[in-house]
């Protein structure tokens, strides 16, 4: 189900980005494309700038400007990080890893 609103974005994305929005912690919404489409405010702060200053972004220039990378600044493969060999393996994800800004 996707229901569009006056402004044409999906119903869905307006209730995650009010739920988001909420929340304390750093949160990013990702869509089914892996565009970056929404991030709130505890995340702007590790970003460095506010969601309405940078819009929706691609996976690939998100992290190529923000990262993850590795302790020497390399960026990571989407296989390699925490989250996807847990899933993969069926485990927890315990590997740390860096932003782009942290690292530079």
């Amino acid at each position: 189900m996707n229901h569009e609103n006056d402004a044409g974005q999906p119903l869905e994305l307006i209730l995650a980005r009010n739920l988001v929005s909420i929340i304390s912690l750093a949160a990013v919404l990702v869509d089914a494309e892996g565009r970056i489409v929404f991030y709130n405010d505890a995340a702007a702060q590790l970003v460095g700038e506010p969601f309405e200053e940078i819009g929706t972004m691609a996976r690939e220039e998100w992290n190529a400007r923000y990262g993850p990378v590795d302790e020497q600044g390399g960026a990571l493969a989407a296989d390699e990080l925490p989250l996807a060999a847990a899933v993969r393996e069926g485990a927890q994800p315990m590997r740390a890893f860096e932003s782009a800004r942290s690292v530079a």
